[in-house]
């Protein structure tokens, strides 16, 4: 606990110089991903693997009528297919899905994504503009910003 909230210290102390509030407003978009790959819900948790196996991704967006429904990630296929010996062909995206995934826009400051995430313990949040995807923002995205500003 200590060293996440030195870590949110730094970030903070770090851009203090850097406007008239003392915080450098970094934009999420400059460090989502935007290519964004999605999956509808009726297909199979098969063919989610592999489009993220494909795209080298962790994640995809549920989505059905252009509304996000869920996300599904790796995680999910290894906790509840993979673990339980189930078929992947058989079951659909939806069953194991985290259903109505909290969104972020894409006006909200790298900071508080980060803080929210962290709060959170997310590791990919869906950002998006309008409520239509704009891209995806990961832990490693987080990392590699604070590596480089």
């Amino acid at each position: 606990m200590k060293r996440k909230k030195r870590i949110q210290k730094n970030l903070i102390i770090k851009r203090r110089k850097k406007n008239k509030e003392g915080v450098k407003i970094i934009k999420i978009e400059e460090w989502m991903s935007t290519d964004v790959k999605t999956i509808g819900p009726e297909e199979t948790v098969s063919k989610a693997s592999q489009i993220m196996a494909e795209n080298d991704i962790g994640c995809l967006p549920v989505v059905e009528n252009e509304k996000i429904m869920g996300i599904v990630t790796e995680r999910d296929m290894v906790k509840k297919i993979i673990a339980h010996h189930k078929n992947p062909e058989e079951i659909k995206v939806k069953e194991i899905m985290s259903k109505n995934p909290k969104t972020i826009d894409i006006n909200t400051t790298f900071l508080e994504v980060s803080k929210m995430m962290t709060e959170n313990v997310f590791r990919r949040t869906i950002i998006t503009k309008q409520g239509k995807i704009e891209g995806i923002i990961t832990s490693k995205d987080i990392v590699r910003m604070l590596a480089t500003e």
